[in-house]
């Protein structure tokens, strides 16, 4: 990717949507919350169905240091219920889930530095621009709290 954000954009091939943050300290902890992760890909991701999301606007957290599309309105809660299903399900399989509220969004750019943000007039014109619609096609568990790997520079993926 070349441009002026070119270091602060992720690969398309790396976006995703959180669904929770986990607090896991163990070997134990880890395979419990994979077992449920791998149960929704192999379940078709839950009796609902895959929920198609369609992506429109753009909006930021951290004063600018991560920039993110934002989820259309109206399909936001099928996915906010979708979330809420997977964190019972791990919750109820013993994981520690933290009880962060749910604001679905999808990052594409994060500043990796002290001070420095994502212009947001850069982005004004994408603020109603539609991004498209994209089925849920699998769950992922990541760490964010581990050394970046050294092989993707991502989020380590267990």
């Amino acid at each position: 990717m070349e441009g002026k954000y070119s270091r602060e954009l992720i690969e398309p091939g790396r976006w995703h949507v959180s669904v929770a943050m986990l607090r896991i300290t163990t070997e134990e902890g880890i395979a419990t919350a994979r077992r449920v992760m791998q149960d929704f890909n192999n379940l078709g991701l839950g009796a609902g169905g895959l929920p198609k999301v369609t992506f429109q606007g753009v909006g930021e957290f951290q004063k600018g240091r991560v920039a993110f599309v934002t989820v259309a309105e109206g399909d936001e809660e099928p996915l906010v219920a979708f979330i809420s299903t997977v964190r019972a399900r791990l919750t109820e399989a013993g994981v520690h889930v933290l009880p962060d509220e749910i604001h679905p969004h999808l990052t594409v750019a994060k500043h990796r530095g002290e001070g420095k943000n994502v212009n947001m007039l850069d982005l004004r014109n994408f603020h109603h621009a539609v991004f498209g619609t994209q089925a849920v096609t699998s769950l992922d568990l990541c760490s964010h709290f581990l050394p970046k790997s050294p092989e993707t520079g991502y989020y380590w993926s267990f």
